[in-house]
C-alpha cells in the first residue's frame, strides 16, 4: 500500500526546503485504509485501530509513521499465518 505523502522541494532565497507531510487527518486516513469513517472511529473506541493523536479538542489526525507500524503488524503471509494470529489475540483478552 502506497501512503499518499506529498514530498515536494520548495525554493526558498536559493535554499532548497524539502516539506513532507506528518499527519492526516481522520477522513484522509479512512481514505488510504480503504475504511469507512464510522469503521475507523469505531476501531478507535475498541482499541482495535492504528494509534491516533488528538490535535484539539474536536479534531482526531494518524502519524504516517504509526499508520505504517499498523500495517506491518497486520501483515502476514498466509491464512494459517492469519488464523493463528487471531487465535493469540482472542486468548490473550
Amino acid at each position: 500500500m502506497e501512503m499518499s505523502v506529498v514530498r515536494e522541494e520548495r525554493s526558498r532565497g536559493g535554499a532548497r526546503v524539502s516539506a513532507r507531510r506528518l499527519v492526516l487527518s481522520e477522513i484522509e486516513t479512512a481514505e488510504e485504509l480503504s475504511l469507512s469513517v464510522r469503521t475507523l472511529q469505531a476501531m478507535r473506541l475498541e482499541g482495535t485501530g492504528p494509534a491516533f493523536i488528538k490535535l484539539t479538542q474536536r479534531r482526531i489526525g494518524y502519524a504516517l509513521s504509526e499508520l505504517e507500524r499498523w500495517i506491518s503488524e497486520r501483515s502476514v503471509r498466509s491464512t494459517a499465518e492469519a488464523t493463528v494470529r487471531a487465535q493469540r489475540e482472542a486468548a490473550s483478552c
